[in-house]
């Protein structure tokens, strides 16, 4: 990860960093957020208690057997997902 140390004039208009912070480009397009470290460390929690060690490890075993997908094959399928399933075929 990278470090950007913040001078006065960015850390002034950043505010206190008590929250998320959306930072947008000139178009007002957002180009990142940032969060402070207790929020990040929340998420991280969060979402390490979505998947069980079980399912981690089954998921390990599985790469290892049979590998992994390519990105190709990963864009395929997901641009099937919005293809509607024709119907009678």
């Amino acid at each position: 990860m990278r470090k950007i140390t913040l001078d006065d004039d960015l850390r002034a208009k950043l505010g206190d960093l008590s929250g998320e912070v959306a930072v947008c480009d000139a178009a007002g397009n957002v180009v990142a957020y940032l969060v402070p470290p207790d929020q990040r460390e929340m998420m991280y929690d969060m979402a390490a208690a979505l998947v069980s060690d079980e399912e981690l490890a089954a998921a390990s075993r599985e790469y290892a057997e049979k590998g992994g997908l390519t990105t190709a094959d990963v864009l395929a399928h997901l641009k099937g997902l919005d293809r509607p399933e024709k119907l009678g075929a």
